[in-house]
């Protein structure tokens, strides 16, 4: 009998199947028990209805064990008990420390790295002004916007780094004029080497202007105004006329 019921316990039917077996079922036992005199009925037709009725038991048996065995796993919305929630612990605030950060590194045009041993960690740079007078506070310097420029400048960005200050001017889109005061001539040189070719300008007061990239035209200069190292890009070359006039307003501003 558990051998039976083993085997029971697998078998799986379908609503379709169960149809189907309870249909030739029915249709078994009608053909079984068709219309016969009684008085001519024999032991052999008695035999078979018996037969057809032990395997009408049997099937139904195990349609009910294939049914219960797909009930197995099942869970119902009542069945399911809510497990115990727990509450969170405690956690400790952390308490104020003071935490020193390092002076962030302003990376100039050229791949400077801006390092400055003389920086003790309490200025982070670089450091963003609403205009130039935030340089000027900054460096102790007494500049103010270009106006020579040959072109109208829609947008200035001032960038302070911890060798010197940037001012960039903005055409209509793009950058179209940098301006660079820096206490050490190291970030400038580094600028100057992406325009190898180069020709030096005498002014009238012996400052030494180094032009570069071009015959007639230029994209850089650069001068030493006795204090600091200055240099001015441009996006697209100028002609040596529109630099000597800008130098010429910067040393005017000292």
């Amino acid at each position: 009998m558990s051998k039976y019921k083993d085997i029971m316990d697998n078998i799986e039917l379908t609503d379709e199947m169960r149809e189907r077996v309870l249909k030739n079922v029915k249709g078994a036992a009608k053909s079984s028990v068709a219309p016969t005199p009684i008085k001519k009925a024999n032991r052999t037709v008695i035999m078979q209805i018996i037969g057809y009725a032990a395997a009408c038991l049997l099937i139904a048996t195990g349609i009910f064990f294939a049914w219960k065995s797909t009930q197995k796993g099942k869970v119902t919305p009542s069945s399911i008990v809510p497990t115990d929630t727990i509450a969170p612990t405690d956690t400790v605030a952390p308490t104020d420390t003071e935490i020193t950060t390092p002076s962030d590194s302003g990376v100039m045009a050229g791949g400077s790295d801006g390092s400055d041993p003389s920086q003790t960690g309490n200025v982070r740079y670089p450091l963003h002004f609403d205009d130039i007078s935030g340089i000027n506070q900054e460096y102790g310097l007494k500049l103010s916007d270009l106006t020579t420029l040959p072109f109208t400048p829609a947008k200035t960005i001032c960038t302070g780094y911890s060798f010197g200050a940037e001012i960039i001017y903005f055409g209509k889109d793009l950058e179209e004029c940098c301006w660079h005061i820096c206490r050490e001539s190291k970030p400038i040189d580094d600028i100057a080497e992406n325009f190898p070719i180069h020709k030096t300008v005498e002014t009238a007061d012996g400052t030494t202007i180094t032009l570069y990239n071009g015959e007639t035209d230029y994209f850089m200069a650069k001068w030493f105004d006795g204090t600091n190292y200055q240099s001015l890009q441009f996006i697209s070359t100028v002609p040596e006329e529109t630099f000597m006039t800008i130098i010429e307003e910067i040393k005017g501003m000292q």
